[in-house]
């Protein structure tokens, strides 16, 4: 038992082999289908990502465009402050005014801190200004002030991202914001702005949801075709595999669907067909085959018949004839056996004459020279029996004419009729 279950085990197994190795049509279009979606995944996956890059360079080229025209205006007010016009105090006064009235886009504003985190000018929160905020962090840790110092360091400039609650917001959640400063190495200090990015999540989704969508409509299509596609190939497929089923189990009158198709399946049933006319072929062969046999046995068999029919009429003619033979044979015989009879009678008769004679010649010899003896008649008649009482007549009345004739005679026919 451990035995069998273990080869059954082993012949699963093998046949999950095969199946994995050879699948169906339908399981290689699906395939197919699926290899489509990955691909089409992939793509769009790719496609969201060059889309939030370019949102992101979009965002970041604005954001480094208006913090340009900022930094002018600390270039104007540090120029005029060198050509005497203004003190420093009062050239970074008119610049931070004129900062904090700069604004763009949906309430987007600008931002002048020392690098040692001293918040000088602040386009939409004021209370900012005069307050340290080098270790201020972000929900997620990020040190937003020291990072954008160290970007801008030595008259650098670079872009930081963070979470910063956005203005006049009751709750004040903080939400992604990418933020550039450059810094002003004259009076060690740096401008910057920033823009809210979770527009760009928006901007993001939206697209990804957009392509989501043509992809699933895409996947739809696409499988729907692959489905119609294996249905016209399987159906006609599934009804050639049941003819040729049948046309091994012998069912060679049903016609074969599909040899009027121009495509692959069409060439199939039209190989199954010819399958089918050489079936219908071998078929009738063997037929005229067995009707020649047949006929052949039946040409034999009448043959057959016709010689003991022509061997048992010449037995019976031959039985016939010899029957008549053995008759007239049978027949002669006793004409033979009446005939001995009759010689025998007349021997023995001859013989008793011949010894009347002899007495007679004994006692009247004297007489015989002046007694002429008459001959003794002839007679031919050819029933012995008269003949016997001729010669006995002949005997009365003329024995001396019987003493010439030789004693033995009669004897002699007697031996004839014997033979």
């Amino acid at each position: 038992m451990a035995n069998e279950s273990s080869e059954q085990t082993m012949s699963r197994g093998t046949g999950l082999v095969e199946r994995v190795r050879q699948p169906r049509l339908a399981a290689r279009l699906a395939v197919l289908v699926l290899a489509g979606v990955v691909g089409l995944g992939a793509v769009a996956w790719l496609g969201l990502q060059d889309l939030r890059g370019e949102l992101e360079n979009g965002y970041a080229l604005q954001v480094e465009s208006v913090t340009e025209t900022a930094y002018g205006v600390l270039e104007q007010a540090y120029a005029r402050e060198q050509a005497g016009e203004l003190t420093r105090e009062e050239a970074q006064t008119l610049a931070f005014d004129v900062i904090r009235e700069l604004g763009y886009g949906d309430g987007e504003y600008f931002f002048v801190i020392q690098h040692d985190g001293l918040y000088l000018a602040h386009g939409a929160n004021s209370a900012l200004e005069g307050q340290n905020l080098i270790d201020l962090e972000d929900p997620e840790g990020t040190p937003l002030v020291a990072e954008l110092s160290a970007v801008s360091a030595n008259g650098g400039s670079g872009f930081v991202e963070y979470l910063w609650p956005p203005p006049g917001d009751p709750e004040g959640t903080p939400i992604p914001k990418l933020s550039y400063a450059h810094g002003f190495e004259p009076w060690d200090l740096f401008v910057g702005t920033g823009v809210y990015i979770d527009n760009i999540d928006t901007a993001y989704a939206s697209s990804a949801q957009t392509q989501f969508m043509w992809i699933a409509g895409i996947v739809a299509l696409v499988a729907l075709v692959a489905w119609l596609i294996a249905r016209s190939i399987r159906g006609p497929l599934s009804a050639l595999i049941k003819r040729m089923a049948g046309l091994t189990e012998g069912d060679n009158e049903s016609p074969v669907s599909g040899v009027e198709r121009r495509d692959e399946v069409g060439e199939i049933a039209r190989a199954v067909e010819v399958f089918r006319q050489n079936a219908l072929e071998k078929l009738e062969l063997e037929a005229a085959a067995e009707e020649d046999a047949r006929r052949r046995v039946e040409a034999e068999a009448a043959a057959e018949a016709e010689q003991r029919r022509v061997l048992a009429e010449t037995a019976d003619s031959f039985e016939a004839e010899v029957g008549g033979i053995v008759q007239r044979v049978g027949a002669s015989s006793e004409d033979l056996r009446g005939a001995a009879a009759s010689l025998a009678d007349a021997a023995e008769m001859a013989s008793t004459s011949a010894t009347n004679v002899s007495s007679q010649a004994s006692i009247g010899g004297g007489r015989r020279r002046g007694v002429r003896q008459p001959r003794a008649r002839r007679c031919h008649h050819s029933d012995p029996r008269a003949r016997r009482s001729v010669v006995g007549d002949g005997a009365v009345g003329d024995g001396a004419g019987e003493v010439d004739r030789p004693p033995d005679r009669g004897a002699g026919r007697v031996g004839q009729a014997d033979r």
